[in-house]
């Protein structure tokens, strides 16, 4: 549907579901080392700036329905 190998999203879709949690992940180990370094006895600032961030946003947009997709491919193949 969308000009790509139709397995090829199989791998696609595990693998940005994987980026936002890994990217999720180091930004918040990023922080904290950051704030650690800076304030060693100030908690609540550190979970305030563990607060602040934020995931990264993906979705799978949807497929088109299979009715839908027939009907448009009916329209341009005639036999």
């Amino acid at each position: 549907m969308y000009g790509e190998n139709d397995k090829s999203s199989r791998k696609a879709i595990r693998q940005r579901k994987r980026w936002v949690n890994q990217s999720y992940r180091r930004a918040l180990h990023q922080t904290i080392i950051e704030k650690m370094k800076l304030l060693e006895e100030n908690l609540e600032t550190l979970d305030s700036a563990i607060l602040e961030v934020r995931r990264k946003y993906w979705k799978k947009s949807p497929d088109k329905p299979l009715g839908a997709y027939l009907k448009r491919k009916e329209k341009f193949i005639r036999y």
